[in-house]
């Protein structure tokens, strides 16, 4: 083995030890993702071609302006994997099985390193725009709707919701609702027991200062007993 790919091979791995351990699951019940569908979002925005795999057969991408987060509709309820495949990025953590089901989807957070690991063969490894002009030559529409074991993958701008899921952005407002409902209860409640709290402290200040006065009362009655030379009276 040539030195430059032993360091084209240990710089890889390096990328993918650093990579390694940032999957963040989405919590669906507060972002939910739609029945039978893959989101991967990306750290960075996507700028170059890459391939995506759904059970080891490969899956066309539709790029958009800001390449970030990918909608993989149509999926069967079950267990699946993915991979991603790039010669410009390493992509990181390595991947495992998710489910879905018919109400809920699933979530990757993907991290990645620019890192060019060989040189392109043709220009659609690299080029989004070549790797467009590929699908269109082999008669793919990138444009179909998923359903009867087809697949759509595409992008969507930064949070917009994908156009197949026309309840995403409900599900979004009502889950923000309850979030905003939530925070008044719970400043509601900070409020209460900060009064509870001022009163209790004002009660005890009263009752201390009654057991002072009542002090300075009864030492004011035995000096005036004294005075008198009478014994005051046990009380």
């Amino acid at each position: 083995m040539s030195q430059h790919r032993v360091w084209t091979a240990a710089l890889s791995a390096l990328a993918i030890l650093v990579l390694g351990g940032c999957y963040k699951p989405l919590n669906l019940e507060q972002t939910p993702i739609p029945g039978n569908t893959l989101v991967l979002e990306f750290a960075a925005p996507i700028r170059y071609s890459m391939d995506l795999f759904i059970d080891g057969k490969p899956v066309p991408i539709k790029f958009s302006k800001r390449n970030k987060r990918l909608w993989i509709e149509g999926l069967t309820p079950g267990e699946h994997n993915f991979n991603i495949h790039s010669i410009s990025y390493v992509f990181g953590p390595e991947f495992d099985f998710f489910r879905v089901d018919e109400q809920k989807g699933a979530y990757f957070f993907i991290q990645l390193r620019k890192y060019r690991s060989a040189l392109p063969k043709e220009r659609a490894q690299v080029s989004i725009k070549a790797y467009r002009r590929q699908l269109r030559k082999q008669g793919v529409d990138l444009n179909a709707p998923s359903g009867d074991g087809q697949l759509r993958a595409s992008f969507t701008s930064g949070r917009v919701a994908p156009p197949v899921a026309a309840d995403y952005k409900q599900a979004q407002a009502e889950a923000k609702e309850k979030e905003r409902a939530l925070r008044k209860l719970e400043r509601e409640e900070a409020k209460e027991k900060k009064a509870t709290e001022r009163a209790r402290k004002k009660a005890e200040r009263e009752r201390k200062r009654a057991v002072k006065k009542q002090r300075r009362e009864e030492k004011k009655k035995q000096k005036q007993a004294e005075v008198e030379g009478q014994t005051p009276a046990d009380g």
